[in-house]
């Protein structure tokens, strides 16, 4: 009991926390507040960039999206991908209650728990920096091959990167439950026998709040890292992605 009322106090600290972060008004996404210009202009389409790399060539998904907060990049996603069905989550009420002003089918959920949702129900299930804020991302993962009838996607904090694990002990981030994995602890996480395979890769060196004077520095850098091998693990994200066992 005691280990449950600490998960049910980080759970609830959590909603209240992301509730706030995506009542604000104003034209510009969640996204934008967390993390500035350098995480809307540059660190979101390199997601994107990724996502549609691997599955734009497939036809008729039925895609699940975790995590979607006020669904910015949601909007993006569904025209480009063109889905037979989409569905985007949140733990928020109030990031749910604007996705579905903008027209999504959204649902209030879980990650670590999508059981309003039958096995192999999506071609295609994602998110876009989601585990490293749950309790239990080894339950997040299974539940995402649970749901998924193939495919997974997800970008991610990289639990080794120096810089990320030192910011994680900021207030700002300990208010949301930020906690990185290594690339090892995240393969584990989807281990087991539905798991068919899974790959991670380093990516970005740019960070929250770079000062707008500094952006175009700031990117070309992250780009010049990233191809260096002796530094590239140092990036701060990781782009994993799988499929399960058919």
């Amino acid at each position: 009991m005691k280990s449950e009322s600490g998960q049910a106090y980080a759970e609830r600290r959590q909603v209240k926390s992301y509730d706030e972060i995506y009542s604000r008004g104003g034209d510009k996404p969640c996204r934008y507040f967390w993390e500035g210009r350098i995480g809307l202009d540059y660190k979101l389409p390199k997601y994107l960039g990724y996502l549609f790399s691997l599955y734009s060539g497939c036809k008729s998904l039925s895609v699940l999206e975790l995590g979607a907060g006020d669904g910015y990049h949601s909007k993006i996603v569904k025209r480009r991908l063109c889905p037979e069905k989409y569905v985007a989550t949140d733990i928020s009420a109030e990031g749910v209650g604007k996705m579905r002003f903008k027209g999504l089918d959204a649902r209030l959920a879980d990650a670590t728990d999508l059981s309003v949702f039958e096995d192999n129900s999506f071609d295609l299930v994602f998110c876009l920096d989601v585990m490293h804020h749950v309790e239990r991302p080894w339950r997040m993962a299974q539940e995402m091959l649970r749901v998924t009838r193939k495919h997974f996607f997800l970008c991610e904090a990289n639990g080794i990167c120096i810089p990320r694990k030192l910011l994680e002990l900021t207030p700002r981030n300990r208010s949301v439950g930020e906690k990185s994995y290594t690339p090892h602890s995240y393969a584990s996480f989807f281990s087991g026998s539905s798991l068919g395979w899974i790959k991670i890769k380093p990516f970005n060196f740019a960070f929250a709040f770079t000062p707008d004077f500094m952006y175009g520095a700031a990117v070309r850098l992250s780009e010049a890292l990233e191809k260096v091998p002796a530094l590239r693990w140092q990036g701060s994200s990781l782009l994993i992605y799988g499929q399960k066992r058919q």
